[in-house]
Parts: C-alpha cells; sequence; structure tokens
C-alpha cells in the first residue's frame, strides 16, 4: 500500500489523506457506538486509502481485536508506531490477542514488559495477566509476586458500605 500512495500525484494523494481521515472518524463514531463490523469496514478503507497514517492502524488494530480477528489484529497493532495513540496500549493490545490465542510466552514476555513500565493505568492489568499466566504453569512464587504488584500499584479507594 505504501508503495501504491508513493506512486499517486500529490493532489490525488491529498485527496485520499483527507477521504481517510472522514473515514477513520465515521469509524471512531461507529466504534464509540459499538458498531464494531461498520467500524472495522471504515478503518479498514482508511488504511488502505492513506497507510501513511500510523493512527489509523492503532484504532483499526484495537477494532479488529473487539472483533474478535486476533491474528490480524496483532499484525496492524504491530505495524502502528508514531505519534497519535498511547505505545503502551497498543503494547497491551498485542498481549492480550497473544492471550486470546493462547500464545502464552510471548502474552507473559508482553505484559511484563508492559508491567516494568510502571504505567499507572496498564502495568496493574498487565502484571494481573503475567500472573495468571505463571499461575497455570504452576510458577507460584512468580504469580505471588505479580499479584502483589496489582494490589499495590492499585489505587487503595475500595470501601465496604458503611465503612471507608
Amino acid at each position: 500500500l505504501l508503495k501504491q500512495q508513493a506512486l499517486l500525484d500529490a493532489a490525488e494523494k491529498a485527496r485520499r489523506q483527507k477521504l481517510a481521515q472522514q473515514l477513520a472518524q465515521e469509524a471512531l463514531v461507529l466504534f464509540q457506538q459499538s458498531k464494531l463490523e461498520e467500524a472495522e469496514a471504515k478503518f479498514s478503507k482508511a488504511v488502505e486509502l492513506d497507510p501513511s497514517n500510523n493512527s489509523f492502524y492503532y484504532q483499526y488494530g484495537v477494532t479488529l481485536y473487539k472483533n474478535d480477528k486476533f491474528q490480524k489484529s496483532i499484525v496492524v497493532l504491530q505495524n502502528a508506531n508514531g505519534t497519535g495513540f498511547n505505545p503502551n496500549e497498543r503494547d497491551y493490545f498485542l498481549g492480550l490477542n497473544y492471550m486470546k490465542l493462547k500464545d502464552y510466552v510471548k502474552a507473559h514476555s508482553t505484559f511484563t514488559a508492559l508491567k516494568d513500565k510502571q504505567d499507572k493505568t496498564l502495568s496493574p492489568s498487565a502484571a494481573f495477566f503475567a500472573g495468571v499466566i505463571d499461575f497455570q504453569k504452576e510458577k507460584y512464587d512468580q504469580a505471588k509476586s505479580s499479584f502483589e504488584f496489582v494490589l499495590d500499584k492499585t489505587k487503595k479507594n475500595i470501601s465496604i458500605t458503611g465503612f471507608s
């Protein structure tokens, strides 16, 4: 797609980029409305029209994940580079894809790397999934360490009725 885009004249390239941006915006609205199949189609077309826009790859990859197209989601997310999205979120979705495909080695590696990045939002969840994988493999000490990380890094605003 990038080679085809390079062959276009400037006017056609600009026209396609504008159309791709419009389709991606429409796809995002559809995604937010949980119309995931329609969102996927629009993101796919946006990527086809403007393959150089990396933010489309991220959004498209997440949509593919939500549509249970894990293998394709991995390929698309691996091509999501640059700005316009949080790379930790991309890595989190990569880990989730690997888990869904039962590639626990890659999932564990991805989640452990994300845990080590100390992202306040995603690192505890990543540690949890790494702990689950360790627990399934009967690596109880490693699992315990991951679960302790989750407890230590999760906000402590749990309350029981009548108590704070």
